[in-house]
């Protein structure tokens, strides 16, 4: 498998994550989590298939409002409450959800984040999960970019005011502290790069090189900049 990244049109993000007909897919990382996780049922939906949504931490009431069956425990003020995992697992056991997608980590405001103590919090039939890191965190400053930036610097052997190089990046989301923290055995995980412009094109493939340094088989995806409210064929990936 070539580290040359491939930029053909994906039809939609299940074919750019592989996803196959039942899924239970954990989404963690930086600002971005949300949107793609909303992008992911979206086309789920306008496909004709049955995706349910939820987080098993919380999310801004403002950011799922007006969504349909969106699964979660109680509201808090401005917040919704996160449905405990066994929710989940007890969801995929239906059989009538063909795609189920949980916000795994709690929602942050930065483009890379690092878990928190507690986190993620992974339902047990979690089959896939999703790393997701915005373009304009690499080669920024790690505290200007980061949630958690003392744990992120840990985690890559730095210190928080040096930069998040892409070599830096990648050690984050494939170390088990950091992006494949909680990923149950038998799940796959995946990369979303978000944010993408035409001007971080070169940056990210760096980052996907990395990447398939540490991890040849790791699937990559690309998400320009808006792409999450934008059509599916803007989605490319690197497979």
């Amino acid at each position: 498998m070539s580290g040359v990244p491939d930029r053909r049109v994906a039809p939609a993000l299940v074919a750019a994550l592989g996803l196959g007909r039942r899924e239970l897919v954990a989404f963690v990382g930086g600002r971005d989590a949300i949107g793609v996780m909303l992008e992911l049922a979206r086309q789920v939906d306008a496909a004709g298939r049955t995706a349910r949504v939820g987080a098993s931490t919380w999310v801004p009431a403002a950011s799922v409002a007006g969504l349909d069956h969106f699964l979660y425990d109680r509201a808090d003020g401005d917040r919704l409450i996160g449905a405990p995992t066994d929710d989940f697992d007890r969801l995929m056991r239906l059989g009538w959800v063909e795609v189920a997608a949980v916000l795994a980590t709690e929602p942050v405001d930065l483009p890379i984040a690092a878990p928190g103590p507690g986190e993620p919090v992974m339902p047990r039939a979690t089959t896939h999960v999703v790393s997701v890191i915005g373009a304009s965190a690499l080669d920024a400053v790690i505290e200007d970019v980061g949630h958690r930036p003392a744990r992120i610097a840990s985690i890559v052997g730095c210190r928080p005011y040096e930069r998040l190089t892409p070599e830096r990046a990648a050690r984050l989301l494939l170390d088990d502290r950091g992006g494949r923290c909680g990923v149950p055995p038998m799940a796959r995980h995946s990369i979303v790069v978000t944010e993408v412009r035409e001007r971080d094109e070169a940056i990210v493939d760096r980052l996907v090189a990395a990447l398939r340094d540490e991890d040849p088989a790791v699937a990559v995806v690309r998400l320009p900049s808006g792409a999450e409210t934008s059509a599916p064929e803007r989605v490319t990936v690197t497979p």
